[in-house]
């Protein structure tokens, strides 16, 4: 159905209620624009389609949840745990924690289903009213209308118990369900009743001082309820919802500064890509945009050139060292293998090298005198200017000996070899 405008279309609250059971985004909700608070701009019926296009220039939106889902639950709170509450100073989770566990009897669903929304003003002798829900019902009826561009202030009930202990009942007899429903609220909480006999006694008890009906079902009301009514719109409800002291947007409902700020930034967003004021700016940006992604584009190539160029310096050098490798595969790998055949090309196979020679020599040798010269050749360890007599030799040898190496003096030179080689 299309939004109908009244003549001041220029609005500044929008009060939409939230569809029940089953929020989709092609429900329709009842909406009501307002452009002080208390008086009515338009009405209609709408999906959130056409409420995000024909409530544009409103400043704000506020939510209301229709009676049937909600239930209201007053606690008496000790002493420490009710100042705590008044004052607000609990974290939230450990708030809703309390809640859920005061009311855990009281409910039929599990308490980690449903959603909580403690009364904002709590007198000190008071009971604290708490308004219950269907968590994830809200979750959704409130995701549907995020199409609109202005976030939602509040989320208020339709009804609500009364806060004045000594106030009269209300009464409304209300279309949204068949048969029509009379709406009770007392200082005691808000009683729903089809309208029939146990309405009727319901009212001989609460003797409110007027009962209102929408313009639908207000013959069916005095017939049935055998009294006059007073005819009140729908969306002279909702006007009044606006005003309720609630707000059921608590603990992860509760719109913080950081998701106002996205939402903000959602909304200037869309209007940068949509309005045609922003066209050139929207060309520029994207020529900016195709300039850095032809920079990024060149400066990876050049990147990548140049690691090609040194992959290829390394191949070069790496075929010089070890001319035997032919192709480039694995260079640490292949560089371990062609080393290891050279040592056992050279008789050293995979015995020990140079360093550990040396460090048995000078752990076996007498003396500090140091070699002139060392050599490691064909497997054998050539020092240059030690000059052993034999029995220094031999006491050499019987080191060495327990490693599996001999020493033995050929022409100037000392030469340690593995025994048994001639």
């Amino acid at each position: 159905m299309a939004v109908r405008r009244g003549p001041g279309h220029h609005m500044s609250t929008l009060i939409v209620t939230l569809a029940f059971p089953t929020p989709t985004a092609a429900s329709e909700h009842d909406y009501v624009l307002s452009s002080d608070g208390s008086s009515l701009s338009a009405q209609g019926c709408a999906s959130p389609a056409l409420l995000a296009t024909g409530s544009g220039r409103s400043k704000r939106v506020v939510a209301v949840v229709p009676a049937r889902a909600l239930s209201w639950h007053p606690l008496t709170l000790p002493g420490t745990l009710g100042r705590t509450l008044r004052s607000r100073r609990t974290e939230p989770l450990r708030l809703r924690a309390v809640l859920a566990g005061l009311l855990e009897e009281l409910l039929l669903d599990e308490p980690e289903q449903l959603h909580f929304a403690v009364f904002p003003g709590v007198s000190a002798d008071a009971p604290v009213w708490v308004a219950v829900c269907q968590r994830a019902w809200l979750m959704q009826a409130l995701q549907v209308l995020a199409v609109l561009p202005q976030r939602i202030q509040r989320i208020v009930p339709e009804f609500a118990p009364l806060r004045d202990s000594h106030a009269t009942s209300t009464a409304d007899v209300t279309a949204d369900l068949a048969p029509a429903q009379l709406v009770l609220c007392t200082p005691q909480g808000v009683t729903l009743l089809p309208l029939g006999e146990a309405a009727v006694a319901l009212l001989a008890l609460a003797a409110p001082a007027a009962i209102d009906a929408e313009p639908a079902v207000a013959p069916l009301a005095e017939q049935v309820l055998g009294q006059p009514v007073r005819v009140r719109t729908r969306a002279e409800r909702l006007l009044q919802a606006m005003h309720s002291p609630w707000n059921l947007a608590q603990f992860e409902f509760s719109a913080s500064r950081r998701s106002r700020a996205f939402k903000a930034l959602a909304l200037g967003g869309g209007r940068l890509i949509r309005e045609p004021q922003w066209r050139a700016l929207r060309w520029g940006l994207a020529l900016l945009l195709g300039v850095q992604v032809i920079g990024l584009n060149i400066l990876a190539w050049q990147t990548q050139s140049l690691l090609e160029e040194k992959e290829q310096r390394m191949h070069a050098l790496f075929t010089r060292a070890l001319p035997e490798v032919r192709v480039v595969v694995d260079p640490p790998r292949q560089m371990e293998r062609a080393l290891a055949l050279r040592q056992e090309a050279a008789g050293l196979g995979s015995g020990p090298g140079l360093v550990d020679l040396l460090l048995w020599m000078a752990e076996a040798a007498p003396g500090p005198t140091p070699p002139t010269a060392i050599a490691l050749s064909d497997g054998e360890l050539r020092l240059q200017g030690l000059k052993p007599d034999p029995q220094t030799l031999a006491a050499l040898s019987d080191r060495l000996a327990a490693r599996g190496w001999q020493a033995r003096v050929q022409d100037d030179l000392l030469v340690i070899q593995p025994q048994g080689r001639p």
